[in-house]
């Protein structure tokens, strides 16, 4: 979550693997679902839907995908790395290794858009994203967003 000017991960997948950019979603919408309550099919065809309608992938191996959903009450940020780059066709053509998925209740529209904006601009910092990649499972991550966080807060 972001919470004054600070990002946090509600959940995170550490060194998953995938094929595909709907392999990804898969994954990514059976964790979720299990957590938020709502069905996995609502999630991942969102996902794909968003995804036809705009491209997820950032650069630098980076995806962030969003959803609104109905049923969700509080806002989620889930963060994953995949064991093998997939190729989301971003624009510098890199493959994606780490996705942030930014998931807000579906009357949250200029919070959600607020929040997908933070987490982006976070996450295209290069510091922010060897960081990242350096962290080999999901505490090694927290500790890293603490660090991150508290950096931010310095400067």
């Amino acid at each position: 979550m972001t919470n004054n000017d600070e990002l946090y991960f509600d959940t995170i997948l550490n060194d998953f693997s995938a094929n595909s950019v709907k392999h990804v979603y898969r994954i990514l919408s059976k964790h979720v679902s299990s957590l938020i309550g709502t069905p996995e099919h609502i999630l991942y065809e969102q996902l794909l839907k968003n995804e036809a309608n705009d491209n997820s992938g950032i650069g630098n191996g980076v995806a962030i995908a969003q959803a609104r959903l109905p049923r969700l009450t509080r806002p989620m940020i889930v963060f994953g790395k995949v064991t093998t780059p997939v190729n989301f066709a971003s624009s510098d053509e890199y493959p994606v290794d780490m996705i942030a998925l930014v998931l807000s209740p579906e009357f949250n529209g200029p919070l959600h858009l607020q929040r997908l904006s933070f987490v982006t601009r976070f996450l295209k910092e290069k510091h922010v994203q060897s960081a990242l990649r350096k962290a080999d499972d999901s505490d090694a991550v927290r500790t890293v967003m603490k660090e991150l966080n508290h950096i931010r807060k310095a400067a």
